[in-house]
């Protein structure tokens, strides 16, 4: 009798059915392209469920037009939608991929949210849980359709809320947070977890406007810029809205941005996979002079195999292309005189060629100059204004008077032609005691994933 009335896990509850092909022995990275000449929701679904290769899965939907992949995404194959599949299967690439064609983010399935399944079902890896979380809140899953009781307070907040809560009192999107459910998510919530949808709920949330061009030019791995960077939300909310309004204008001249303060360094290397764009990250430190960055000039010995950046601009040219220049201080005159014109007006000469040549389109690059440079002004503005600050007043501050500074400071330094180049110049501040702990948690993370992996 006890067994009868034994209700089902959350576990149990979230499992979804297993799928096959037709023919049971088909392979899914066969039968999928097979079927090239219509979208099929149900293969689709099949096929994740059936772990086909990403490269397979994203080539399929690539051939079809958006918007019958976005209805097929949210479409019902065996009472469940195809992009739960996608949820479920767990794959970054396939999530971020989907991610463009604009389907629902906020839809139900199991009488859930989507972003509550990701995180109660079983993952199969902690990390890319957590990646596919980030993604989905990335792109507007709205964090508060779980309690905020449950992820934005203390543990024993958080332990008191367990029972208390009443979900009969709770607002509509949140009704569905049973009891059962409130204790799975107690139990799969961690830090790093915490941290997204605390950082979800109080960030600026984005225009539709936005989210259009980020689909529209594949800059939509940019939209998870607030979650990668621990106490940086000034800065980085600087870095969208500049990348987002110089591709809304489809401007003609160059984009160029100086990092100041030596944390903005990682993530100017890694700004061209964020923008799916070409890139090129040059140390100024040993690069420092005007032959190590573009070659000899033409007619001088070595003058035929040119320069990292002379090479990168020309095959490049006429493309929407990123330039990071790391530790850009330390270059000499003769190479930030040697820049302007490029960052001027995008107008370049291929040194490997004599006089006479074309010109090398360069006017969509998007130029960041990074380094340790500004440190000083950065380090005491966050000790003044910051370090105290609670977090989420962050947005009340205005950088305007340390921006004011740092071109002063680069003025000095670079000259005034050099500094009347930059469009904007994104301050970065030393990393709060969160950041610590988020990066020492996801090594715990990868190394539990490590030690469950199969011994080959």
């Amino acid at each position: 009798m006890s067994a009868m009335l034994h209700s089902p896990s959350v576990e149990d509850t979230l499992r979804l059915p297993q799928l096959h092909f037709e023919q049971l022995d088909d392979l899914p990275d066969i039968a999928l392209p097979q079927a090239h000449q219509w979208l099929s929701p149900r293969l689709l679904a099949i096929a994740l469920s059936r772990g086909c290769n990403p490269t397979t899965v994203i080539q399929y939907v690539q051939q079809f037009p958006r918007e019958h992949v976005r209805r097929a995404l949210e479409y019902q194959v065996e009472g469940h939608r195809v992009i739960t599949y996608a949820v479920d299967r767990e794959n970054v690439e396939i999530i971020q991929s989907f991610l463009e064609y604009d389907f629902d983010v906020d839809c139900r399935d199991f009488g859930i949210p989507l972003i509550a399944f990701a995180l109660l079902r079983t993952a199969k890896s902690r990390i890319s849980k957590l990646e596919v979380i980030k993604l989905l809140l990335a792109h507007g899953a709205d964090p508060l359709v779980i309690p905020k009781e449950l992820w934005s307070s203390s543990l024993e907040e958080r332990r008191n809320a367990l029972d208390s809560l009443d979900a009969r009192l709770l607002p509509i999107p949140q009704k569905w947070c049973v009891a059962k459910y409130r204790h799975a998510i107690d139990k799969a919530m961690n830090l790093t977890a915490t941290y997204y949808f605390w950082r979800a709920s109080s960030h600026k949330k984005y225009t539709k406007r936005m989210m259009q061009i980020a689909r529209a030019h594949k800059m939509t791995a940019l939209l998870q810029l607030p979650f990668l960077m621990a106490g940086q939300e000034l800065g980085s909310n600087l870095v969208l809205e500049t990348v987002y309004g110089h591709i809304a204008l489809n401007t003609t001249k160059p984009l160029v941005m100086a990092f100041a303060g030596s944390q903005g360094t990682g993530l100017a290397n890694h700004m061209g996979s964020l923008l799916s764009l070409p890139a090129t990250a040059l140390d100024c430190t040993y690069l420092n002079s005007q032959t190590a960055l573009f070659g000899p000039t033409y007619g001088h010995q070595g003058n035929t195999s040119g320069g990292p950046l002379n090479n990168f601009l020309v095959e490049n040219q006429g493309t929407r292309c990123v330039v990071c220049l790391n530790e850009f201080h330390n270059a000499n005159a003769d190479v930030w005189d040697s820049l302007l014109g490029v960052m001027d007006n995008g107008t370049y000469y291929d040194r490997r060629e004599g006089f006479g040549q074309r010109g090398v389109d360069c006017r969509r690059v998007i130029w960041i100059l990074s380094g340790s440079f500004g440190d000083n002004l950065t380090y005491r503005f966050y000790d003044d204004h910051l370090a105290q600050r609670n977090p989420r007043r962050i947005y009340d501050i205005s950088i305007k008077p340390l921006q004011d500074e740092l071109s002063e400071l680069f003025r000095a330094r670079f000259s005034a032609a050099v500094t009347g180049r930059i469009n904007t110049i994104v301050p970065f501040f030393p990393y709060p005691r969160i950041a610590d702990d988020l990066l020492a948690h996801r090594s715990v993370l990868e190394e539990l994933d490590r030690a469950q992996r199969p011994v080959n």
